[in-house]
């Protein structure tokens, strides 16, 4: 049990840095895919209260859920910070005006893809006993971490990119 638990720790820490890699090759940045992967701690929030409130116990498949986690919950951010950096790009718009369009562009998408991922989760939730906790900690995990990920995103990405036009600012004196 000990060796699955170290196991399943290092198979968290290899999906969080393989998942930062393919983000630095897509969006071409090193800081915009950490404020991605900002969702992931997010989404632990909501995880020990469910499993908690559930009577379920943190196991094998509970960490399971967590890793499983890790490549999911940062759609939110991507739809977000893509569409963003499109307008910024295409439009001239400022970043801040980027973000809030984006948002409201994208929410309808990402609340629905919530919805229909927590919907399809919903029934092993209710009926297996064996994949409760799997269930529940992944339900939890995309929904607390969408929701939140539609605050904190675009707060970090309107910071992240003023100091990046700040820094091309004083390089370009």
């Amino acid at each position: 049990i000990a060796k699955s638990f170290s196991e399943l720790g290092i198979a968290l820490v290899v999906a969080i840095f393989l998942t930062y890699i393919v983000l630095v090759l897509q969006f071409k940045s090193f800081s915009q895919p950490l404020v991605m992967l900002v969702t992931v701690p997010l989404s632990f929030i909501g995880v020990f209260p469910a499993l908690w409130l559930t009577g379920s116990a943190v196991g094998f498949l509970e960490l399971l859920g967590v890793t499983i986690l890790v490549g999911i919950v940062e759609n939110v951010a991507i739809f977000l910070m893509d569409y963003a950096n499109q307008l910024v790009d295409e439009q001239g718009l400022s970043p801040k005006d980027a973000i809030i369009q984006a948002t409201g562009v994208r929410f309808r998408p990402i609340l629905l893809t919530k919805l229909v991922a927590l919907g399809g989760l919903m029934p092993l939730a209710i009926e297996s006993e064996f994949w409760r906790g799997l269930s529940v900690t992944i339900m939890a995990g995309i929904g607390l971490s969408g929701f939140l990920s539609l605050v904190v995103i675009p707060i970090l990405y309107v910071w992240i990119q003023g100091g990046r036009q700040r820094f091309h600012r004083r390089i370009a004196r």
